[in-house]
């Protein structure tokens, strides 16, 4: 009898930590700095921002890098910063999508911002992210049938 429930215990272990062992696989680690950085809409809206803060620069007659005061300068930059903002909550959004769709299809447990993790092991996803991001959703839900981004078409 005491064979049998040492065995039984044994089992028991066994069967905990594989339970564990697997769930640690799905538990993966994603750098959105990364992302952020090498995503195509983020490179191509910085350009269009540059683009928009000489034109406003131009059109209102005083640099942003100037320490002067003036209601030309504030109101270029509330443009500026209403656009930098939509830009921002879009590449955003699209960021979450793409990591929500990527845990979803490889059913993973968890996913961690991997600058808010200190300690762990965890694969890191940020890579398959951004393809998806580049490749998939950004060419077939972002641009649609359009060549243009929708941010060239404010200047």
């Amino acid at each position: 009898k005491g064979g049998s429930m040492k065995k039984n215990i044994f089992i028991c272990f066994l069967l905990i930590c594989s339970g564990l062992f697997s769930a640690s696989e799905k538990i993966v680690l994603v750098d959105y700095s990364y992302i952020l950085d090498n995503y195509y809409k983020t490179q191509a809206f910085n350009k269009t921002l540059a683009k928009l803060r000489n034109t406003l620069e131009e059109k209102y007659s005083f640099s942003f890098n100037d320490d002067s005061v003036s209601e030309n300068k504030e109101k270029a930059i509330e443009i500026y910063k209403k656009y930098k903002s939509q830009f921002t909550n879009e590449i955003t959004r699209d960021i979450e999508i793409a990591v929500v769709f990527t845990g979803q299809t490889e059913n993973y447990n968890l996913i961690l911002d991997k600058e808010a993790v200190k300690y762990g092991k965890g694969k890191d996803i940020s890579k398959s992210v951004l393809d998806f991001l580049n490749n998939t959703y950004f060419h077939d839900f972002t641009i649609k049938d359009s060549k243009k981004f929708i941010s060239d078409t404010l200047l």
